[in-house]
């Protein structure tokens, strides 16, 4: 297995253990995160899941709901993942706007375009760039070792501020391990 397959697997894992620990505690239906893991890996074989990585979900409404019920979750991932682009847009540039106004970042970022944060029009611009020059997989991979190092540095702090929060020193520490 290549390293960064790896690294992103890791990070898939993390990230849907973490998802489902939030879910949880938000009281949202466990049962419903549970169905769709089994309807996932038991409509399908795992050499199929091997082979439709980036669609599963969507191959695994084929069995059941046919063509049609493949192109409605293929529209509904497109629909959340540019969802999810819009938030991080938006979330990005406020987060240069507010670091900015702190004098921890060049007064630059302070400046709108078009009454928005320059900070959006920046992070949009290196948003076009790298999609347009790196591969797909290289984007991916990126991402995830970036939120692995985020996540790892957020519970250390976690375990580290323990006694100042509150909170349970084991949580954070077997999250970082």
């Amino acid at each position: 297995m290549d390293f960064f397959v790896f690294v992103d697997l890791i990070g898939t894992i993390a990230f849907a253990i973490s998802g489902v620990l939030t879910a949880t505690k938000k009281r949202m239906d466990v049962f419903g995160i549970i169905i769709i893991a089994f309807v996932t890996v038991g409509s399908l074989p795992f050499s199929k899941i091997a082979t439709a990585q980036d669609y599963v979900l969507a191959e695994a409404a084929k069995p059941m709901l046919g063509k049609i019920g493949f192109s409605i979750i293929t529209v509904a991932a497109l629909i959340s993942t540019f969802s999810a682009i819009n938030a991080s847009l938006y979330g990005g540039s406020k987060v240069n706007y507010e670091i900015a106004e702190d004098d921890e970042l060049p007064h630059h970022f302070l400046a709108k375009l078009w009454n928005q944060p320059i900070g959006l029009m920046i992070t949009a611009v290196a948003t076009l760039i790298l999609v347009n020059v790196l591969k797909l997989e290289s984007i991916s991979t990126a991402g995830s070792v970036g939120f692995l190092l985020i996540f790892g540095v957020v519970n250390l702090v976690g375990y580290r501020l323990s006694k100042e929060t509150g909170s349970n020193k084991i949580i954070p520490l077997v999250a970082v391990s």
